[in-house]
């Protein structure tokens, strides 16, 4: 194998390398802005989640405190 044949493989293998690692860091950030996104998420969901048990338990109350319409 010729020197130049070897340059132009060190070239190409470089060239991967650095296509490689630029690949993996868009995966990088991309995983983590999904993971902020999920943390958020949850966050909200917890939060709804909260407020629709407090409005179900107001709505139980409300209900149970009222006589039935036929009284």
């Amino acid at each position: 194998m010729s020197l130049e044949q070897l340059s132009e493989q060190l070239v190409q293998a470089q060239s991967q390398l650095a296509f490689q690692e630029d690949m993996i860091q868009s995966l990088n950030d991309m995983v983590a802005r999904q993971d902020r996104d999920i943390q958020l998420l949850t966050k909200k969901i917890n939060l709804l989640s909260g407020q629709l048990m407090d409005v179900s338990s107001s709505l139980e109350e409300l209900q149970s405190d009222k006589p039935p319409p036929h009284y």
